[in-house]
């Protein structure tokens, strides 16, 4: 068989068996950059890029992407519908840009690829690595919607970014960097039960290879798989660096991901949810607690504001008020870790408008909103979402849903200026 028909026999039967599977499927993947594999029916895949390094630590760069793999989708084994792929590169193919956009033109609607990359470098004796996460999907998985006012409608609309800012360098100790190749070569083995000592076949290796992994099982540190299509069934090691929480204490953000990956498999307005969302903030919880005392403000903020978002994103029916205080706490946590961001700003402000109209403000005056508005659009006066949830809000306070102490003419004027700026401004 032709190296180019096995790969889309591969392809093709992985996608059967994932269908056969429902949302229980979980599958690893090695995909070439110049051509990555996206999983039909998975709703949630990651993507590990190799970490960029200078010359002498390309090998090193390459492993740590195998060891991320691996751990990455260990991790996730307790989502459903998840597929986790290593990408290899030969020759300059793993263009950062030119590969996302490979994956982007594959996605079918309200699927989600996450994609993790970074680069290793030395600075004044020290080896650090900085990794990066950004996430591919349509606009609606990353919205929010606060209805203020139902006819006529007066609704604000919140979004996550999906180009995540960089996370802090870490630090990688040496004899991390040392075991790195040992580890990759004790990931490749697939062995006739889960023991080191067992029997195993090594999983193929190089920068054109193509294969798919089933997950069939999992037990202590160890995932029966099967490899697509070569015919090779056995068990390999989960964590061959270190165990899963070592890891993660080098590298938090993997708390991160794991966290996305609960995040955007969420449903809205699904029932039995309630694991799920137990799962995403625990993973989000961890990595807050990891990052306490690093230099990562908007990380941090984003992870507080997808906890509050969480919630909503869980709940089966209309937004409870206790329910909506909750997630205000986190959006105002957020605020707090980052001042200046936008996205944090944002929802505490559109989740704080609709308490307002509730009557559930507590200390805030819903007539100050109009003025953390207006603050928040000064520091970021290009927001196009700042201007349309401010206008959002104008509309509720015409319709007497808030409290305002403009005249109805002074209010009509406002809203009037706004929408002019609107009409100026490019689209969402």
């Amino acid at each position: 068989m032709s190296s180019i028909v096995r790969e889309k026999f591969s392809s093709l039967i992985v996608v059967l068996m994932l269908l056969l599977a429902g949302a229980e499927g979980r599958a690893g993947m090695m995909s070439p950059c110049e051509d990555p594999t996206v999983l039909s029916g998975a709703k949630v895949q990651v993507f590990i890029f190799p970490y960029e390094s200078d010359k002498a630590l390309t090998a090193h760069g390459q492993a740590l992407a195998t060891v991320m793999q691996r751990h990455v989708l260990f991790s996730a084994l307790k989502y459903q519908s998840i597929g986790v792929a290593e990408l290899t590169e030969a020759h300059g193919s793993c263009n950062y840009e030119r590969v996302t956009g490979r994956v982007r033109a594959q996605l079918r609607t309200g699927q989600i690829a996450i994609f993790l990359s970074g680069r290793v470098f030395e600075q004044e004796n020290n080896i650090y690595l900085k990794s990066r996460v950004s996430v591919a999907t349509d606009a609606e998985q990353a919205l929010l919607s606060w209805a203020l006012a139902p006819q006529p409608p007066a609704t604000i609309t919140t979004s996550v970014p999906l180009d995540m800012a960089a996370f802090a360098p870490r630090t990688i100790p040496l004899d991390f960097l040392a075991r790195l190749e040992s580890s990759q070569q004790q990931a490749r083995k697939v062995h006739s039960r889960p023991d080191a000592n067992a029997p195993f076949e090594e999983l193929p290796a190089g920068p054109s290879e193509r294969y798919t992994f089933l997950v069939l099982d999992a037990r202590n540190d160890w995932m029966h798989i099967r490899v697509l299509p070569f015919g090779i069934e056995g068990w390999v090691p989960a964590h061959a660096l270190a165990t899963g929480q070592e890891l993660k204490g080098e590298f938090p953000e993997l708390h991160f991901v794991d966290a996305l990956v609960g995040y955007f498999s969420l449903t809205r307005g699904a029932a039995g949810q309630t694991r799920l969302l137990g799962l995403t903030e625990q993973s989000l919880s961890r990595y807050l607690q990891e990052t306490e005392s690093k230099a990562e403000s908007d990380p941090r903020a984003l992870a507080l504001m997808l906890m509050g978002n969480a919630r909503l994103r869980a709940a089966v029916g209309a937004w409870t008020t206790p329910l909506l205080q909750a997630a205000r706490d986190d959006y105002r946590r957020a605020t707090m870790a980052s001042p200046g961001w936008t996205p944090a700003q944002s929802h505490l402000l559109a989740c704080t408008a609709l308490l307002c109209v509730r009557g559930a403000c507590q200390n805030v005056d819903t007539r100050a909103l109009e003025t953390r508005y207006l603050e928040a659009i000064a520091r970021d006066p290009t927001s196009r979402e700042l201007i349309d949830s401010l206008s959002a809000y104008y509309e509720a306070a015409a319709l007497g849903r808030v409290a305002t102490d403009r005249s109805p003419e002074a209010l009509a004027d406002q809203r009037s200026k706004l929408r002019d700026i609107q009409a100026s401004m490019p689209p969402r």
